[in-house]
């Protein structure tokens, strides 16, 4: 696989990333909500030029075209997902006036993705996992215009840790499945819903998301922090919000005038203090400030699961099983040492138990306490091109 989601997604043909919209007021709400807590109310889309890009089933896109933008650009190389967006389209679901689906890649855009052509670009899920995931920033963020707003998100391992310890019941599955991919599909179905149904807002169904992090082939060095983000993007855009929200700012207005600290540098000081949180959603609010706490263990002993569970998932094996549960320990060890994370070790220490125990080919172990933990394993982000 080189190009992350594409490649997948066309082979099976598939739009694992439908939303839960059966309660339409509840899915705009969340929607709206979002863009809220991003510093963008309805009205910034209004008379606005958007581009989604990898809009998928289009779910999203029927919100935001609601707030009525001049124009709407729905990029998506995926076959399955331009039909589904014409369905959309056909059933007067979007408006054909204001909104159009494009066939391309973010890599290369189309004609009709112009560099600088777009108010605002919303690259939701498309840019972590790519193979240079910072590349793929660079060729989004060139298509916003001067004072447009560009909003992504962002993953890494310490916040997709739970989903890594679920991606490592792969080999187990596969062993039980006897290569009938429909069958290791509907059993990871079965594995994998009681803990969705621990998510009070769960916004996937569940073979989507069995889908989209059990079987998709994840490529390597596939992280983009927020760090990363607004690093790359430091010469161009300055940081305007984020969900969660983490950054605030008690300096007066008057006081910008004199003041040479930038956005940037802001955002990157405050989510280092923050960051330990995104492991797990539970970590109370307001989320305990990590000032003078080591949090750098916990961040390395996440990224070398990270490449374990690469290793193991590829290979289809648990070879590095030892190191594998070795270094839950240490996670778990890094845990207990930060605030609010009682829940959290225990999960972990769970975690190791039923990998030891799916490992051994005991499938039906209950993960009692693992299956309530979930990561924030996106955060979203909010950042304007400097006029």
């Amino acid at each position: 696989m080189e190009r992350a989601y594409l490649d997948y997604y066309r082979e099976r043909d598939i739009i694992p990333v439908h939303q839960q919209t059966e309660d339409r007021r509840g899915h705009w709400r969340r929607r709206t909500a979002l863009y809220r807590g991003l510093g963008l109310i309805p009205a910034a889309f209004r008379g606005a030029r958007v581009l989604e890009v990898g809009p998928g089933s289009g779910d999203n896109a029927q919100v935001t075209a609601s707030f009525d933008p001049a124009e709407y650009v729905l990029l998506d190389g995926n076959p399955a997902s331009i039909r589904a967006i014409n369905a959309r389209l056909d059933a007067g679901d979007l408006d054909r006036g204001v909104c159009r689906v494009v066939a391309g890649d973010l890599h290369n855009p189309p004609p009709e993705c112009p560099a600088g052509g777009f108010d605002i670009v919303l690259a939701e899920a498309c840019l972590h996992h790519q193979q240079d995931p910072r590349a793929a920033l660079l060729a989004v963020a060139a298509l916003v215009a001067d004072g447009g707003t560009l909003v992504l998100t962002t993953s890494d391992e310490v916040a997709v840790l739970p989903d890594l310890c679920r991606r490592l019941l792969r080999p187990a599955i596969e062993a039980a499945a006897g290569g009938d991919a429909e069958v290791a599909c509907e059993l990871a179905c079965q594995i994998i819903d009681p803990h969705l149904r621990t998510l009070p807002a769960r916004s996937r169904p569940t073979r989507d998301w069995v889908l989209d992090t059990v079987f998709h082939p994840w490529l390597d060095h596939w992280a983009l922090s927020i760090d990363d983000a607004i690093t790359t993007l430091d010469d161009s855009f300055d940081f305007l919000g984020s969900s969660p929200s983490f950054m605030t700012d008690w300096r007066w207005y008057k006081q910008f005038a004199d003041s040479g600290e930038r956005w940037n540098d802001r955002a990157r000081a405050q989510w280092a203090q923050f960051h330990y949180a995104s492991v797990d959603w539970r970590i109370s609010n307001p989320v305990p400030v990590a000032e003078g706490i080591d949090t750098d263990t916990l961040v390395t002993a996440c990224r070398r699961l990270g490449r374990l569970e690469h290793q193991a998932w590829h290979q289809c094996s648990y070879d590095a099983l030892p190191e594998i549960l070795q270094t839950l320990q240490v996670i778990g060890d890094a845990l207990g040492r930060l605030p609010g994370t009682s829940g959290t070790v225990a999960a972990a220490a769970d975690a190791r138990a039923g990998l030891a125990a799916v490992a051994a080919g005991n499938l039906s172990y209950p993960f009692p306490q693992f299956r309530h933990w979930w990561g924030r394993n996106m955060q979203y982000l909010a950042l304007t091109r400097r006029s």
